[in-house]
């Protein structure tokens, strides 16, 4: 497992993140095009933006291959963008909805190489441990375009689920799996094994210990 920092820019950008994504889903959702069903709390967007920024620039700065983001190849042009900000008071067109679709249910968040990454986070005031299971939503996995998932927990100063002004202070990167090791060798649950909680949907059941460290031939796999 390796240490990352939360710099407050990055802090800074994951709150802006989540105010524009809670707008973009209100206008999706407004035209019968919101299908996100996994966003469970306000949090998630800022969690995940963190998990993703502080995954990307350590996959930039340790491997020598070209990194892109989903976000950066299907971005939002500034007037679109002035349009979300404004909205209803701005129509947004059909090929803008779209546009704004395609940028929102991103197909997976990291390219590197010929590998297509899914960010995974959770959030936690304790430290992870390989005891630990994470639970995969069994639809993601089995929907095309990912080939690689990376998990990054969020480490706050105390817990997060039950203290509103919780504060993230590092970020904790597990590893890596692949979608063929998931769907060959963890078995689909609706319940958490090690900390017994029920999923609102059918997961596929990763253990923290078949994580792969990320430093140890992540570009050679």
């Amino acid at each position: 497992m390796i240490n990352l920092a939360i710099t407050p820019d990055i802090i800074k950008k994951a709150n802006d993140f989540s105010k524009k994504r809670m707008k973009e889903k209100e206008i999706l959702k407004k035209n019968n095009l919101c299908f996100d069903k996994f966003t469970v709390t306000d949090r998630d967007s800022f969690d995940g933006f963190i998990a993703e920024e502080t995954a990307y620039n350590f996959l930039k700065k340790n491997f020598d291959m070209e990194v892109i983001k989903w976000s950066s190849i299907n971005s939002i042009d500034q007037e679109l963008a002035n349009k979300i900000d404004h909205y209803p008071n701005k129509k947004i067109s059909a090929e803008e909805l779209n546009r704004l679709r395609i940028h929102f249910y991103d197909r997976w968040d990291i390219k590197m190489g010929s590998k297509y990454i899914d960010i995974k986070s959770a959030s936690t005031h304790l430290t992870p441990t390989k005891n630990w299971t994470y639970g995969i939503p069994k639809i993601q996995i089995e929907k095309d375009g990912k080939s690689h998932i990376i998990l990054n927990y969020l480490i706050y100063d105390k817990d997060p689920k039950i203290n509103s002004d919780a504060k993230p202070i590092k970020c904790v990167l597990v590893g890596f799996l692949t979608l063929e090791y998931i769907k060959n060798n963890c078995p689909v649950s609706n319940n958490n094994q090690f900390g017994g909680h029920t999923y609102k949907i059918a997961n596929y059941e990763t253990k923290i210990a078949d994580y792969m460290d990320l430093k140890q031939g992540f570009d050679k796999i």
